[in-house]
């Protein structure tokens, strides 16, 4: 079971969200990766995801709406950066030891 995270335009709403990823347990979290070809944004590692997500626009929900502050949300990031799957980055691309895909999931 796990549970993603969305970035939306300064109205805490799911309306058209911006997939940050997914936290599943037992694993690092998963971002999603964005490489500009579908469109405008390009986020490729861990500091765009903080300069993106610092913007004094955007809000951070999880899929149960709940808001989180940009301070709370990379805390939470980081305690699941303790965590280890042997196959953590099998199925993800490994970016200075955060977990990226660039395939649409949920």
């Amino acid at each position: 079971m796990g549970r993603n995270f969305y970035a939306v335009n300064k109205r805490p709403t799911l309306d058209e969200p911006i997939h940050i990823g997914k936290a599943s347990a037992g694993w690092k979290f998963l971002f999603q990766g964005y490489n500009g070809i579908n469109n405008e944004l390009v986020i490729q590692n861990i500091e765009d995801w903080k300069e993106f997500l610092s913007r004094e626009d955007m809000v951070i929900l999880d899929e149960y709406e709940r808001k989180y502050d940009y301070d709370e949300f990379f805390a939470f990031v980081e305690e699941k950066q303790l965590e280890h799957h042997p196959d953590d980055f099998k199925y993800a691309v490994n970016r200075n030891g955060y977990r990226f895909t660039y395939s649409n999931f949920s």
